[in-house]
C-alpha cells in the first residue's frame, strides 16, 4: 500500500487537478463500504431496539467489530491519500506564488528598462489608442504617463505626422515598419526615427521613437560639406588626386585630367595602371617622392617632368600628403598638381638673360678697364717712350 501511495504521489505531485479528482474518487470508493457497514450496523441495531431480544446481541457484537474495523482501515486509507493531495495542492500554490512573484519581477524589471531606455516607447491598439507609455516619452512631451494612455497621436499636439505613420501601419499588413518624421516637442520640432511592430494577432502594436536631431544635422552639415568639397574637387583650376600605395589613381578631378591632356577623370584611372612608369618622366623622381613623403608625411613644392596622354613633357608641381589608418599602415596618397611649365620656361629664359647681360657686362668692364688703362699717365709716358725708339736702331 505504501508503495502504491508513493507512486501515485510521483505520478500526479505536479498535476493539482488531477491529485483531486483521484483522491476524490478513491474517497467516494472507500466511503462505500464504510456507508455500507454503518447503515447495515444502524439496520440490526433498529432491529434489535424493536424485537429487545437478549438472544440477538451475541450475533450484533461481530458486525460491529467488522463496521469498526472496515472504518479504520478506511480512514487509514484515506489519510495517505489526502496528505497527497494536500502536498500536491501546497506544491501547487507555492508554484503559482513563485510564478506570480517571478512575474512580478519580470514585470518590475521590464518597467525599469523601458523607464531607463533614452527612447520614447508606447504601445498602442488596433485603433491606435496608447494602451501604455514609457518615462522617457511622457516627459518629452511634458505630460504624464497617465494623461497619454487612452488617447490617440491625434489627440497630441504637433503630432500630425506620428498619427498618420500609426494609422497607415495599422490598416496595413505589414508586421514591422520604421520612418524618419518630425515631431513637435515643447514647440521645437524635433526629428525621430520611429519604428513599429505588431503583436497580438495584429491587435496591438509597439512603438519605439529615438530623437536623431543631432545626428540629422550632422548628417545634413556632412552633405553639405561633401556638396562644397565635390564642388571644389570639380571645380579646382589646380589637379586634385587620390592614389594607392601600389601606383594607381583612386580618384583624380576634372583638371588633373585636363593637365595631362585625357578626356576624363574616368579614362585617366582607367589608363595609368602605373605612375611611376606612365607618369614620371624621370623614373628616380618618383622614388624621391616616395621616401619623402614616407619619412615626412608630407611634401611640399615637389616639381618633376610628366607624360602626358600623347606623350608630351610638361614639368608638374605637386604638394601631397600621406594618410594611414590607425595600424600606421598606408591607406593612400592625396595632393594638388599645378602645371608650372610656363613658369620653368620664364625662368629658363630669365636665367639666358641673365647669362647674357653678365656677359655684356663684364664687356662692358673690360672696355671701361681698357680706357682707364690707356688714359693713365703711366700708359701716356711709355706711349712717349715707345714713339721715341727708331725702331731699325732698335732691332740693329
Amino acid at each position: 500500500m505504501k508503495r502504491y501511495f508513493a507512486h501515485l504521489f510521483q505520478l500526479t505531485v505536479n498535476r493539482s487537478a488531477a491529485v483531486v479528482s483521484v483522491g476524490v474518487a478513491l474517497t467516494l470508493l472507500l466511503c462505500l463500504p464504510l456507508g455500507w457497514s454503518a447503515w447495515h450496523a444502524y439496520l440490526l441495531l433498529q432491529s434489535t431496539a424493536q424485537t429487545q431480544t437478549p438472544n440477538n446481541l451475541p450475533n450484533l457484537w461481530p458486525l460491529l467489530v467488522l463496521a469498526s474495523i472496515i472504518s479504520i482501515v478506511s480512514l487509514l486509507t484515506l489519510l495517505p491519500i489526502w496528505w497527497v493531495i494536500l502536498q500536491a495542492l501546497q506544491r501547487h500554490i507555492k508554484a503559482q506564488m513563485n510564478s506570480q512573484n517571478a512575474l512580478q519581477t519580470v514585470e518590475s524589471q521590464l518597467e525599469t528598462v523601458l523607464n531607463t531606455v533614452p527612447a520614447n516607447i508606447s504601445w498602442v491598439d488596433s485603433n491606435g489608442v496608447f494602451m501604455g507609455v514609457n518615462h522617457c516619452l511622457a516627459n518629452s512631451l511634458g505630460l504624464s504617463p497617465g494623461a497619454i494612455v487612452g488617447k490617440t497621436a491625434n489627440a497630441l499636439d504637433g503630432n500630425t505626422q506620428l498619427a498618420q505613420f500609426l494609422e497607415e501601419f495599422l490598416l496595413s499588413p505589414k508586421e514591422l515598419e520604421d520612418r524618419r518624421i518630425e515631431i513637435e516637442i515643447k514647440g521645437e520640432t524635433r526629428c525621430y526615427l520611429v519604428g513599429v511592430q505588431k503583436y497580438h494577432q495584429g491587435q496591438a502594436a509597439v512603438s519605439f521613437g529615438l530623437d536623431i536631431t543631432e545626428c540629422q544635422q550632422a548628417e545634413d552639415a556632412l552633405k553639405l560639406a561633401e556638396e562644397k568639397y565635390r564642388s571644389i574637387f570639380e571645380n579646382a583650376l589646380e589637379g586634385i588626386f587620390q592614389s594607392s600605395p601600389d601606383g594607381r589613381f583612386i580618384s583624380v578631378n576634372p583638371a588633373m585630367a585636363k593637365i595631362h591632356c585625357y578626356d576624363s577623370p574616368e579614362e585617366m584611372i582607367d589608363t595609368v595602371s602605373n605612375i611611376a612608369q606612365q607618369i614620371y618622366v624621370d623614373k628616380d623622381r618618383h622614388g624621391e617622392f616616395i621616401q619623402a613623403i614616407s619619412q615626412e608625411g608630407t611634401v611640399k613644392s615637389f616639381e618633376y617632368r610628366s607624360y602626358r596622354k600623347d606623350g608630351s613633357i610638361i614639368w608638374t608641381q605637386v604638394d601631397a600628403r600621406v594618410v594611414r589608418d590607425k595600424n600606421d599602415q598606408v591607406l593612400y596618397y592625396e595632393g594638388i598638381v599645378q602645371d608650372i611649365s610656363d613658369r620653368v620656361l620664364r625662368e629658363e629664359l630669365l636665367r639666358r638673360q641673365l647669362e647674357e647681360l653678365k656677359i655684356e657686362i663684364d664687356q662692358e668692364q673690360r672696355r671701361e678697364e681698357v680706357v682707364s688703362l690707356t688714359s693713365s699717365n703711366y700708359f701716356q709716358e711709355v706711349k712717349k717712350e715707345v714713339s721715341a725708339i727708331n725702331l731699325e736702331d732698335f732691332w740693329t
